[in-house]
C-alpha cells in the first residue's frame, strides 16, 4: 500500500482506521508486517469499505491470511481490536509459530468473507486451535455478531473455539468432560 507508506514514519500511532467509499482497500500480509513493525503501540486496526459484495468478488483482491494476522499480533502486543473485510484462514502458521501467545486481542471483525478449510477437515480444527491458543481473549459472541449472516463456516469455527475454551477451563478445574458422539 504505497499511499500509506508516509504514515509508517510515525511510530506512536495507536489507532488506524482506513475507510473507503469507492475502492476495496487491499491489505496483504506484507502490509500487516510493515504496519506492525512501524506501529508496535497499535491498539486498534480497522479497514472497511462501502463497496458491493459483487464488486468485491470481481476485484480479485487478495485478503490477509491467518498467518499474517498472527504475525501482526506478535508485532503489536497491545492490539485489542482488528477489523478487515476478508481473511484467508486456509493459510495458517505451523504449530511452532502459534505457541500460546495469550494476546490481548478482544475484538475481531471480518465483515465480508472468511476463507476457511472444510468444517470436517483437520485443518479446520487447527484454525480453531490457533485462534484459541493465540487469541484467548477474543469475545466470541462479538466475533459472530459482527460477521455477515452468510458466513456459516465462521459461526462453526467460533463454536469450536468456544468448546475448546470450555474444555481448557474444565481441565484447569480438574473436571473431566466426556465426549458425546
Amino acid at each position: 500500500m504505497p499511499y500509506l507508506e508516509p504514515l509508517l514514519a510515525f511510530p506512536n500511532i495507536k489507532t488506524f482506521n482506513l475507510w473507503s467509499s469507492s475502492v476495496i482497500p487491499s491489505i496483504h500480509d506484507d502490509d500487516l508486517a510493515q504496519f506492525g513493525a512501524a506501529w508496535p503501540r497499535l491498539t486498534s486496526f480497522h479497514v472497511s469499505h462501502l463497496v458491493s459484495r459483487q464488486d468485491i468478488v470481481s476485484s480479485g483482491a487478495v485478503p490477509p491470511t491467518l498467518s499474517g494476522l498472527v504475525d501482526f499480533a506478535r508485532r503489536c502486543p497491545h492490539l485489542e481490536s482488528f477489523r478487515t473485510p476478508a481473511l484467508d484462514a486456509k493459510v495458517f502458521p505451523d504449530k511452532t509459530a502459534t505457541l500460546p501467545l495469550g494476546h490481548r486481542l478482544q475484538s475481531i471483525s471480518i465483515t465480508d468473507s472468511v476463507t476457511l478449510p472444510s468444517p470436517t477437515s483437520r485443518a479446520f480444527s487447527e484454525v480453531a486451535r490457533i485462534l484459541d491458543c493465540v487469541f484467548p481473549s477474543v469475545v466470541l459472541e462479538d466475533a459472530r455478531a459482527k460477521a455477515i449472516k452468510n458466513m456459516k463456516g465462521w459461526d462453526k469455527l467460533t463454536e469450536l473455539v468456544k468448546t475448546m475454551r470450555l474444555h481448557r477451563e474444565a481441565r484447569a478445574l480438574g473436571v473431566r468432560i466426556r465426549e458425546i458422539d
